[in-house]
């Protein structure tokens, strides 16, 4: 609790007087940087700084996901595990889950690893900014190197028999897909004077955790939706889709959707976790698309959560709208994200530098000349389809194209 600043009875000079006082400001202040202790109100009641600053959920507010930026940050501030180890000790305390995982970290002195419950609200941060993974992508925990993961070739059969005849005995059969882990690298520049300014220990967490984020989430759709599996990356939907699911858009767009859907309906996929995704020029031309009537052709586009056939659109830049030979086609995916799977191997490698270079457009940039520290942030994971006729991949797209 923050005590009242109040000296001894006995006589103190002025200048001690000072010192008390300034000692005493500097502690609370401290407190009051990290969000930690308690105050007493004009009431008299003793009222947590936390709950001052969010409220009574300020535990919810603050959850998820702020560890893990402060073990970042602890890291970037003091430049090697050891010294941020303390650093976390004296700012988070002894017993928090940053001075934890700084104190038993595997690997290089320069980084850490993050430890499955920090990295599960990672995770949980992950996907509503994740198109695939809001999408409904089921995700699986699998130990590091090439997971192998059976899947059904072909179902039992079953069939009508007239009586005393036999029965035709069925098994199903199996076959198994090899899914190697790939190694996601995020590269994200943060300037020290935010790393380094504790008093808005809140907004610095912020602002680090969402920061990396956004980068790994940018990354993974990019790869999960477009991958080709060259340059280390996985292969995404479009390289996984069953070729007979792969088709050019005509110059009718709902009958090119109804094609989408009928190829999965076809095909028997459960039909259970069904999305749309597409770029935002390609949503916003089916947005206000209008028949000879003037009516809306997709008036579901505009409900709060926008559907087509009643199933849930998702859009993301990371669908280009340059392909094709006049670069100005864009694709449309229809998956069963039910079939859809991001295989990842537990934790996420985190190392900080102050020295490294990265490049930009081509450029490259100095983090030490720019007063910045390199946030490295590596894990692997993968993706893969139960089977491969669960996507449809309308290709050739020119909607609202100039």
């Amino acid at each position: 609790m923050m005590k009242r600043l109040r000296p001894n009875k006995a006589t103190i000079s002025r200048g001690k007087l000072a010192k008390f006082l300034q000692k005493e400001v500097a502690k609370q202040v401290d407190e009051l940087s990290k969000g930690s202790g308690t105050f007493t109100d004009v009431n008299g009641n003793e009222v947590s700084i936390m709950s001052a600053m969010y409220g009574k959920d300020h535990k919810a507010h603050a959850a998820k996901g702020q560890d893990f930026a402060r073990v970042i940050r602890s890291l970037a501030s003091e430049g090697n595990r050891p010294a941020a180890h303390l650093f976390a000790r004296k700012h988070f305390g002894e017993n928090s889950r940053v001075a934890k995982a700084l104190a038993t970290s595997p690997g290089s002195a320069g980084g850490a690893l993050i430890a499955e419950d920090m990295l599960s609200e990672v995770v949980d941060l992950l996907r509503p900014r994740s198109v695939i993974r809001n999408a409904g992508a089921v995700t699986m925990d699998v130990p590091w190197g090439t997971k192998t993961v059976p899947r059904l070739a072909s179902s039992a059969t079953a069939s009508y028999v007239a009586e005393n005849a036999e029965i035709p005995a069925s098994e199903p059969e199996f076959d198994k897909d090899e899914v190697p882990l790939k190694k996601l690298a995020c590269l994200v520049p943060l300037s020290n004077e935010l790393l380094n300014f504790t008093s808005t220990v809140q907004g610095a967490d912020d602002i680090v955790r969402d920061d990396m984020v956004r980068e790994i989430a940018r990354i993974e759709d990019r790869e999960f939706i477009r991958g080709d599996g060259g340059s280390g990356g996985p292969e995404g939907l479009r390289e996984l889709a069953h070729n007979d699911h792969v088709f050019s858009a005509g110059s009718d767009e709902e009958g090119t959707l109804r094609t989408a859907v009928n190829h999965l309906e076809q095909a028997d996929v459960p039909m259970e976790r069904v999305g749309w995704i597409m770029s935002p020029r390609t949503f916003n031309t089916l947005y206000t698309m209008r028949a000879a009537n003037d009516t809306l052709v997709f008036p579901e586009l505009r409900n709060d959560t926008p559907t087509l056939w009643n199933f849930p659109v998702h859009r993301t830049s990371q669908i280009p709208n340059n392909l094709g030979d006049g670069d100005d086609e864009s694709e449309v995916y229809l998956a069963d994200f039910s079939q859809v799977v991001v295989a990842e191997a537990l934790g996420i490698r985190v190392d900080v530098s102050q020295d490294g270079s990265y490049q930009v457009e081509g450029s490259m940039r100095s983090a030490f000349s720019r007063d910045q520290t390199l946030i490295r942030a590596i894990r692997h994971h993968s993706l893969y389809l139960r089977h491969p006729e669960a996507v449809s991949v309308i290709t050739g797209v020119q909607w609202g194209a100039s």
